[in-house]
C-alpha cells in the first residue's frame, strides 16, 4: 500500500520520489509490527527455516531477511 501511495504522488505532479527507498516509512512500520508479533510468540516452530534462531530477535531478523528480497515488488515499477 505504501508503494502505491508513493507512485500516486509521483503521478500527481509532485516532485518524484524513489518509492523503493520507503519514503513514507511503510516498510519500516511493517517490520516493526512483524517484530512485535514475533516477540509475543512462545515458540517459533511454525516458521520453517527461522525456528532454529531460538529467540524473538533472531527469528525477527530471519523473517526480515527472507522477506527483504520481496519488498521491491511491493513498491511497484520505478517512476519514469
Amino acid at each position: 500500500m505504501g508503494g502505491s501511495r508513493c507512485e500516486a504522488a509521483n503521478r500527481s505532479g509532485q516532485p518524484p520520489q524513489d518509492c523503493a527507498t520507503d519514503p513514507g516509512g511503510f516498510i519500516a512500520q511493517a517490520q516493526q509490527q512483524a517484530g512485535a508479533t514475533i516477540a509475543k510468540c512462545t515458540t517459533f516452530g511454525g516458521l520453517p527455516g527461522c525456528a532454529t534462531a531460538g529467540t524473538a530477535a533472531g527469528t525477527t531478523a530471519c523473517v526480515q531477511a527472507l522477506l527483504a528480497p520481496l519488498a521491491p515488488a511491493f513498491t511497484g515499477v520505478a517512476y519514469p
